[in-house]
């Protein structure tokens, strides 16, 4: 009896420490999987052919089942988010037409599907056929994923405030706005998290995604639109891996302090806005890099008071590739651009502006154009056959540096000054520009209206019986090195 009597309390003393230790291993074996799942973001269905809801509640986890009908689809949403630790609802595959959208109080929950369109699994589509809004209302840390969302009257997501959301390996179809994430009563929708999705808009005048706040992130989207594909207004924000085809409105537009934009590749967005389009406020400065861009009309345009870095990028077939209009110490270097129409790089307002190291190929009438600008080095870039100019600058540009830049085979001049001050030129190298022949525009450099300016130290070969500086008498020219072109 004494036997059995200790070994009844051992096994009881065991029990309750395996309890305890399951207790306080809780929260460590559910981060341990969330981490998992974000490694392979798209993974896990819904073996269940019913829709599941659970609440967490401290240890405590109740769950309730409800036959795949859509008017059960609320009720499983409330039940979840009764959770004192939020909660979960799983779908089912199969098809749910909505009569009314479904509404998110708190958030807190995730919801999941067994898959989107094309996932290779039997997909969950939420579908709202006879007015808009699939989800709608606000909250915090909601997730939904593995599902397909159709709402071809309007838009499909709708909330306001969303906080520490994450929407991912959806299919979403909307008639105006995919995903609206905005501001409201003061709180601005920050820290959600896009990514991993297709995203289809019918309409020209909405976004495929909106978002009003700060650090929130839009990544690995393939956008279908012929409207805007995101706009994000907020600080340090994030669009990156992104790919878009068909819209005709500025592609990606974000506005605010130090936003990003990187590594997106954007076809056909052949209107007279942006492929591109930063408004850089105050004093952070946005980031544009790595992004491929072909068939646009303006690739990427730079607004704004503050500063921005626009590096790395690749350009083609557009009517303008980078344009500045607006900020100072906007830094524009080492991008590719070719077969524009207008002007490969195209300054129209602000100073102190670095052009370096970028690469233009038939980049359209100039390779360079500076107006209504003071202060800017434009260095080591090289230039090949724009139709007009090199490098051009117009409308009291002054106090430039242009230097050791390669420009070849331009139509016009290779360096044209048209009422410019106190630049210095110097260490370029011109081949064998004025292709045209124009008898106006015969000078490998070139100074219209200036004074104070400086040329020397300049390789240049040019046509036999073609001056190679022309200048008026204030300015100065020394040193440089000529040479006559052969044909």
């Amino acid at each position: 009896m004494k036997a059995q009597f200790r070994n009844t309390c051992r096994a009881f003393r065991t029990a309750v420490l395996l309890g305890i230790l399951g207790i306080l291993l809780a929260p460590t074996m559910r981060q341990a999987s969330a981490q998992v799942n974000s490694d392979d973001p798209c993974n896990g269905g819904v073996p269940e052919q019913v829709i599941t809801a659970r609440a967490f509640s401290g240890v405590v986890i109740s769950w309730i089942t409800y036959p795949p009908l859509p008017g059960n689809l609320q009720l499983a949403i409330n039940f979840a988010e009764a959770g004192t630790l939020g909660g979960e609802v799983t779908i089912p595959g199969g098809t749910f037409s909505l009569t009314a959208p479904l509404v998110i109080h708190t958030g807190k929950i995730t919801i999941r599907g067994n898959g989107r369109i094309g996932s290779g699994m039997s997909p969950t589509i939420l579908r709202r056929p006879g007015g808009p809004l699939v989800f709608t209302g606000q909250g915090s840390k909601l997730k939904v994923k593995n599902m397909s969302i159709e709402s071809p009257i309007g838009p499909a997501v709708d909330l306001a405030p969303m906080v520490q959301g994450e929407f991912y390996c959806l299919s979403v179809v909307a008639g105006t706005r995919g995903i609206g994430l905005s501001s409201s009563q003061g709180t601005a929708s920050s820290e959600n998290w896009v990514h991993n999705s297709t995203i289809t808009t019918l309409s020209a005048q909405f976004g495929g995604i909106e978002i009003g706040g700060n650090n929130n992130r839009v990544e690995l989207i393939t956008f279908v639109t012929p409207g805007r594909a995101v706009e994000l207004t907020g600080n340090l924000n994030l669009v990156m891996n992104s790919t878009v085809t068909g819209s005709t409105s500025d592609v990606i537009k974000v506005v605010g302090v130090s936003n990003s934009v990187q590594n997106n590749t954007i076809t056909g967005s052949g209107s007279s806005d942006a492929a591109i389009r930063v408004i850089s406020n105050g004093s952070g400065v946005a980031t544009v890099t790595f992004n491929t861009l072909k068939d646009v009309s303006t690739g990427i345009a730079i607004q704004g008071d503050g500063g921005a870095d626009v590096r790395l990028n690749t350009i083609s077939k557009c009517d303008s590739g980078i344009r500045l209009q607006g900020g100072d110490n906007v830094l524009v270097g080492h991008n590719t651009i070719s077969k524009c129409s207008n002007a490969g790089i195209w300054v129209t307002s602000g100073d102190d502006h670095e052009i370096s190291d970028n690469d233009l190929t038939h980049p359209g009438a100039q390779g360079i154009l500076l107006e209504n600008s003071d202060s800017d080095t434009i260095a080591r870039n090289t230039i090949w056959n724009p139709s007009r100019e090199g490098i051009w600058t117009r409308n009291s540009s002054d106090g430039h540096t242009i230097e050791e830049n390669e420009i070849q085979l331009s139509d016009h001049e290779g360096i044209l000054i048209d009422n410019g001050n106190n630049s210095a030129i110097h260490s370029n190298v011109l081949f064998c520009n004025n292709r045209a022949f124009d008898p106006n525009h015969l000078s490998s450099i070139a100074i219209v209206t200036g004074t104070g300016n400086v040329i020397d130290l300049n390789t240049i070969s040019h046509w036999v019986n073609f001056p190679s500086i022309t200048v008026p008498m204030e300015n100065t020219v020394a040193n440089n090195t000529e040479s006559v072109c052969i044909p």
